[in-house]
């Protein structure tokens, strides 16, 4: 008598799923459409965020600053916060956002990890978005990488002085006027700022010039205001 035993040997495909690190700064770009019954509108989102502490494959997430677009409106976020879950496998992300003439949406989104490289991480993202008593339907998909800024100077150089110099552009507070920039990329948040990421030494001044007809406040991490522009991280700030 033959016995004959078969063996099957099965292959597995081991994802490297990409944790997010805790206390540690990383930017979301993400494009898509908002969709309802009767329109499509093509939608960006572009956010500066910063995660807490993660315990048990699960933490928050602070939206520190960024913006939504609506076709060409731009929405400025007012007070967006997240989740992680699952070690970055799933991000939930809901808060409100606001454009210039004070109008205000409201965002909810779930993002499920598809992707990752050692140069970021690609999610998808579906969820809703609230204008003006009109709900969105909202199909993003969206990158993940981490924070690097475009400066990284070592402090009290003054040959580096002009180098960490931040402009706010002329036309800043004018959305539609002809100086306006308008460019919801990451070359400049809504066109407001000439650089609107920047990562420097700790100690290290940081100059704001204010190109704009109109007088402009700094703030760190909080929403739009009257005439406002909004910083993220902690800086020495030097006014001219």
């Amino acid at each position: 008598m033959v016995i004959l035993f078969v063996f099957v040997i099965g292959t597995t495909t081991n994802y490297s799923f990409a944790e997010l690190d805790p206390n540690n700064a990383y930017v979301l770009e993400g494009s898509g459409f908002a969709v309802t019954e009767s329109s499509i509108k093509t939608s960006q989102i572009d956010f500066a965020l910063t995660t807490g502490n993660i315990a048990n494959g699960r933490g928050g997430i602070s939206i520190d600053d960024g913006f939504i677009t609506l076709d060409n409106d731009d929405y400025i976020i007012d007070s967006v916060s997240g989740t992680i879950l699952r070690d970055g496998k799933f991000l939930r992300i809901s808060g409100s956002a606001e454009d210039s003439s004070g109008n205000s949406i409201d965002v909810r989104v779930f993002g499920r990890l598809i992707e990752d490289s050692s140069d970021g991480s690609v999610y998808s993202f579906t969820g809703r978005l609230t204008e003006n008593n009109i709900e969105y339907k909202l199909l993003y998909t969206s990158k993940i990488s981490g924070f690097t800024g475009i400066l990284s100077t070592p402090p009290q150089s003054s040959s580096n002085e002009v180098k960490n110099t931040i402009r706010i552009l002329d036309g800043a507070s004018m959305k539609g006027g002809s100086s306006y920039i308008g460019s919801s990329t990451s070359a400049g948040i809504a066109g407001y700022f000439s650089a609107d990421r920047i990562s420097v030494e700790p100690g290290t001044t940081v100059t704001i010039v204010n190109d704009d007809s109109v007088s402009h406040r700094i703030v760190s991490g909080s929403g739009l205001g009257t005439h406002s522009s909004t910083l993220v991280g902690k800086i020495v700030l030097c006014a001219e």
